[in-house]
């Protein structure tokens, strides 16, 4: 697993210093990574309910609402952190339910990539259970891997069938010269919470949105390209492989901001 920032790992609800967790390495680790923002939880219930989908699935056991807000809270009162990504993880040993969650290094855009976009490059990989947010040690080290040869933020996964369906850790949406945004359908993919909200307010503001799965000659047709995630929140793309995008895009910056909007609201009621 990924390094820890922060001292502390909160593990079935009691604090342990890092340097005495050992990471765990179930065949099957369900997880969920959470945004803080000034000491707030950004989106927590659209997490809390997606971890318990996933385990669901599996038919694995899940912390109840009110155990895993405690122990968030106890992570964010130790560490003495305001902001960053928090990863809460679900897995079976022994017999047991057991959780852990902590700070995880975090990578966020540079204010000009909102500007000026970000470079991306395809990377070929299927999920094996797309609406299931699961751990895979093996896809993570490649990934991660790529992203740092090619100098680039994200990896776009490309499916053997040839379709582009989301980021490495993101989702991914085209803006077509009409002004519809297109992003796979839903069954194909690990649905973001932020993809679900930028969905939302597409519809808030007329724009309409199209999910069907498309490949690299449909790119090349396309006005705009974005992706959305928890770290990124809404960031333009400035190219996919050799295939450029407009970043500047009238759609996409009424998207983006009407996400920050809607973030900044969803803060103050916290």
């Amino acid at each position: 697993m990924e390094e820890i920032r922060g001292n502390f790992v909160i593990l079935n609800g009691h604090p342990v210093r890092k340097e005495k967790y050992i990471p765990e390495k179930a065949s099957k680790i369900y997880y969920e990574v959470i945004r803080m923002i000034d000491g707030g939880y950004l989106f927590l219930e659209d997490h809390l309910e997606r971890l318990k989908k996933s385990c669901n699935k599996h038919d694995s056991n899940c912390p109840s609402d009110k155990d895993a807000i405690k122990s968030l809270e106890m992570l964010a009162k130790r560490s003495g952190l305001v902001n960053g990504n928090v990863k809460i993880l679900v897995y079976s040993k022994e017999g047991r339910m057991h959780t852990a969650c902590y700070f995880t290094p975090h990578y966020y855009p540079a204010p000009g990539d909102y500007k000026n976009g970000i470079q991306t490059r395809t990377f070929s990989f299927n999920r094996p259970d797309p609406n299931v947010k699961q751990w895979n040690e093996k896809f993570r080290k490649e990934v991660k891997q790529f992203i740092q040869q090619e100098n680039i933020y994200e990896a776009i996964l490309l499916s053997k069938e040839g379709n582009l369906t989301e980021g490495s850790r993101s989702n991914l949406f085209f803006i077509d010269q009409e002004g519809v945004v297109i992003t796979a359908p839903s069954e194909a993919i690990l649905p973001g919470i932020t993809r679900k909200y930028v969905v939302d307010l597409c519809e808030k503001n007329r724009i309409t949105v199209s999910e069907k799965l498309v490949d690299l000659d449909f790119a090349q047709k396309m006005t705009s390209c974005f992706i959305t995630g928890t770290s990124p929140k809404v960031l333009p793309v400035r190219c996919l492989n050799n295939i450029e995008f407009d970043t500047g895009n009238e759609v996409l910056q009424i998207i983006r901001d009407s996400f920050d909007q809607l973030l900044q609201e969803h803060l103050k009621r916290k």
